[in-house]
């Protein structure tokens, strides 16, 4: 009897055990239904008390999902007749690899909260109707392997942010109502027009987009070429006329720029030395914000101070997850500036110290969550602007500075603006240069189409005729 009872407790102990599920998938599993509708009932058994328990090990108990160790890594729904919209809580399913929607009657937009699937390699949201703009958001997801949003009304123009996905071998958004020049960052692999990366066929069916692999301009303006082209055929005195006519412009701005920057050092002698210099740039377009541009040139050609090394570094724990590193160079005793690096990700390098004069600054770096020799490199967890602006605080205190100046370039223009505007009691002055404030105007300028109207080769014409 003894030995039974040994055996059946043996026994008991190899039964699989159900798994408890992990709330972010029973999340995740819970609204994608809720924003879905299934006229034809085929995910009958996706139901809340199926929700509470999907899986037990690697079997799963609902319609289209594949488990992996108790967690939802596959959703095949494809062809199912489904309608209603992607939920955006289907970003709580963090270990799903695949996700296949393909040939419903999906609508509404493609939720940027999917760039949180950072285990995603396969999204297939073709022959749908979804509509909006694709979101730059994707190119979070670094597995991507394939991309097909293909067949749908998806409006305006690629987001060349998709080009960083180095793993992405497959990409179609044929037959949609895109708009604009196709990225090269998403065409070509290495940068080089003999190495294509995806052919024609991947964009076909978009009336309005246009470039390599499409070939072809966007209708109603001149290209750079064909403007270079007329001026050629008006004669080369004149294409050189108008370069000179440019070079001078730039001559007579850094001139104007000098006699500015000779008030400046006289200004801050009268001042003590002080450094508290508000800088206020017009919008793009302006003639401040040209000048803006001659000096940021003329900084870095001529204005930056001698190489310094750090005389004190070291690393903060600033969360569970990050420690950020952080260094102290030029006057120990000097005026304490803290410089913010732009990206986010950009991370800081020891020209940023020669900025800043070593005998008047007491000059602190350092690398942002995720950036530069701040570790783990490249997390995105609890990687938001508010943890950023509670890690400068953090360092603040830890080099017991009671109030310091804020310089930023770029989105450390952001940033710094940001922090300003929490501790303002903690700032004696702040410097923005390169201002990029993340505003969707500015966004849509930069990912949209504007940056890519600078084209390289006429700016190398520019530069020889310079």
């Amino acid at each position: 009897m003894g030995i039974l009872v040994i055996l059946l407790l043996l026994t008991c102990a190899y039964l699989p055990n159900p798994t408890t599920a992990d709330p972010e998938d029973e999340s995740c599993l819970t609204n994608l239904k809720q924003t879905l509708e299934d006229p034809k009932n085929t995910l009958r058994n996706w139901t809340k008390t199926t929700f509470a328990n999907p899986c037990n090990g690697f079997t799963s108990y609902l319609t289209g999902a594949t488990c992996n160790n108790g967690r939802i890594y596959k959703l095949s729904l494809a062809n199912l007749n489904l309608k209603g919209s992607i939920s955006p809580y289907l970003s709580n399913c963090t270990n799903l690899q695949s996700l296949d929607l393909s040939s419903n009657s999906i609508t509404g937009p493609i939720p940027p909260d999917l760039q949180f699937l950072l285990n995603l390699a396969v999204l297939n949201l073709s022959s749908n109707r979804l509509s909006g703009a694709i979101p730059p958001q994707l190119a979070l997801c670094a597995y991507l392997n394939v991309i097909d949003l293909s067949d749908n009304v998806l409006t305006g123009m690629i987001p060349q942010e998709l080009g960083m996905l180095a793993r992405l071998s497959s990409f179609d958004v044929s037959d949609n109502k895109l708009e604009g020049l196709i990225p090269s960052s998403i065409t070509n692999r290495s940068g080089s027009l003999l190495l294509g990366r995806f052919n024609a066929t991947s964009f076909e069916g978009n009336k309005d987009l246009y470039g390599y692999p499409l070939g072809g301009l966007k209708r109603g303006g001149l290209s750079v070429m064909a403007i270079v082209g007329i001026g050629l055929g008006s004669g080369l005195v004149s294409l050189v006329l108008s370069f000179s006519a440019v070079c001078v412009w730039l001559r007579v701005s850094e001139r104007k720029l000098s006699n500015e920057e000779g008030k400046i050092s006289q200004w801050k002698g009268q001042n003590g030395g002080r450094n508290n210099l508000a800088i206020c740039v017009k919008s793009p377009g302006g003639e401040q914000s040209s000048l803006a541009l001659v000096m940021e040139n003329l900084e870095l050609k001529n204005s930056l101070y001698a190489d310094i090394e750090p005389y004190k570094s070291g690393f903060l724990k600033v969360s569970d997850i990050h420690t950020i590193y952080w260094e102290q160079s030029g006057n120990p005793q000097g005026h304490p500036v803290v410089f913010l690096h732009g990206g986010p990700g950009g991370g800081t390098s020891p020209t940023n110290r020669r900025f800043f004069d070593p005998e008047f600054y007491r000059i602190i770096l350092f690398d942002q969550r995720g950036a530069g020799k701040s570790i783990p490199h490249a997390c995105l967890e609890e990687n938001t602007t508010w943890d950023l602006i509670g890690d400068i605080e953090k360092l603040r205190e830890l080099l017991d500075i009671p109030e310091w100046q804020v310089f930023g370039g770029s989105w450390g223009s952001t940033l710094a603006l940001t922090y300003s505007q929490s501790h303002p009691e903690k700032v004696t002055g702040m410097v923005l240069r390169g201002i990029f404030l993340l505003r969707k105007k500015e966004l849509d300028w930069f990912y949209e189409g504007g940056a890519a109207a600078i084209f390289p080769d006429g700016t190398f014409l520019l530069v020889i005729f310079c």
